[in-house]
């Protein structure tokens, strides 16, 4: 599954996270004096506005950020200054101002910009393109001016989405018929709701931009499908979209209307990974017990400290070479461990540092040989063969206990 790709985060004036300074300075503006151009109406009908040396500050994370308001520039004739002028700054460094000395009145116009920043945010209002991949539309749409444009009857677009609430935006062009026409909105397959597209005043009239069409009672926080269909025909204003404004939740809540909601999603996230180190926890212990099961226990006492193989009766002269090495698992106390080296025999070879001891040899009753003396080695070096062989005899090894 593709990642969604990166969006706008809307954060209107209102915003808590702006702060005005001093906020004496700063004032609500009149949105019926702010009419003029062509870029549509402020957002929410709601602006900031400050006439003295202001700041506002806005703590955010995001990949980049734009800075929209109303712009309105007198100018100087004989000094040719502008006024107002602005800075814009992201961590201290000077951002771009793309087009501040314009010299019509606008809304929505960029004031400031910056891209290539570091992303990290929670719920917010984003913004969809109309070529967003969360955007589909039907037939019957042409591409007018950048956008998607139709006017044909009965056409459709639809936006899937993860939110509450959607505001989708249109511009209204005057090269086509301006004559006012309606279309409807669904949600999840609910029933169609009616709303108008105005169009224009007049053919003469300039092209309108970033016209809100209609905005969603609040949903349940949850995937949701918006589908708009057109009304009109090629007699009546097109349907334009250019983009949506969407109300993004991240969680999905079985109580939407919850002011703790993203407390609760987070410590849903706490509690998970709790659960999760416990479980791992558990299965580390378990597994390493497991294994050692499975290992030999080289502390478990052995009631045959010394291997009870025997040879065929008969001590013969060896080459030099290395001889194998069988470990005995020793007694349970430290210091107790006992290693033979069986010259004749098989075994596995274990490493332990060099050291070789005189065992006694079991008691032999009195026949004339010499008594038995039964070397115990604990390394697989070179040994020497004997000088002179033995008479044949069978060497019984008594079992070894701990000194208790």
């Amino acid at each position: 599954m593709s990642s969604p790709p990166l969006r706008q985060r809307v954060v209107d004036d209102t915003d808590l996270a702006i702060q005005y300074v001093p906020n004496s300075d700063w004032f609500s503006a009149d949105a019926s004096t702010l009419t003029a151009g062509n870029w549509g109406p402020i957002y929410r009908e709601s602006s900031h506005a400050t006439t003295s040396n202001a700041n506002l500050t806005f703590a955010f994370n995001g990949t980049d950020i734009q800075v929209r308001g109303t712009i309105d520039i007198s100018k100087n004739s004989t000094t040719n200054v502008t006024d107002p002028t602005w800075d814009c700054f992201v961590d201290d460094m000077t951002i771009s101002k793309p087009n501040p000395t314009f010299q019509f009145a606008e809304n929505n116009w960029v004031l400031c910009e910056q891209s290539a920043l570091d992303a990290s945010f929670d719920t917010a209002v984003l913004f969809y393109p109309s070529t967003d991949p969360s955007v589909s539309f039907g037939s019957g749409w042409n591409t007018f001016g950048g956008e998607n444009e139709t006017n044909d009857h009965g056409s459709q677009v639809s936006l899937s989405f993860h939110g509450t609430s959607v505001i989708p935006f249109a511009f209204v062009p005057n090269q086509l018929p301006p004559n006012a026409t309606w279309a409807t909105y669904a949600i999840d397959d609910g029933e169609p709701v009616n709303f108008t597209l105005n169009g224009l005043p007049s053919p003469q009239s300039s092209t309108e931009f970033h016209v809100p069409l209609f905005t969603t009672p609040t949903l349940p926080s949850a995937l949701h499908t918006l589908v708009i269909t057109y009304g009109g025909d090629d007699h009546h204003t097109p349907l334009v979209i250019q983009g949506f404004y969407v109300t993004n939740t991240t969680t999905v809540s079985s109580d939407p209307s919850s002011p703790s909601l993203l407390l609760r999603s987070f410590d849903r996230r706490v509690v998970g990974g709790i659960v999760f180190l416990a479980l791992f926890a558990a299965l580390a212990f378990f597994y390493s017990k497991h294994r050692r099961h499975r290992r030999p226990d080289f502390t478990a006492a052995n009631p045959y400290p010394l291997p009870m193989a025997y040879n065929d009766g008969v001590v013969h002269d060896q080459p030099y070479g290395h001889y194998p090495v069988t470990a005995i698992a020793p007694r349970s106390k430290p210091g107790a461990a006992m290693v033979a080296s069986n010259g004749f025999g098989s075994g596995p070879s274990t490493k332990f540092p060099y050291t070789e001891r005189l065992a006694p040899a079991p008691q032999q009753q009195s026949n004339g040989s010499p008594p038995a003396v039964v070397v115990v080695h604990e390394d697989s070096g070179v040994r020497l063969p004997p000088e002179q062989a033995l008479e044949p005899r069978i060497v019984e090894l008594p079992p070894g206990y701990s000194p208790e």
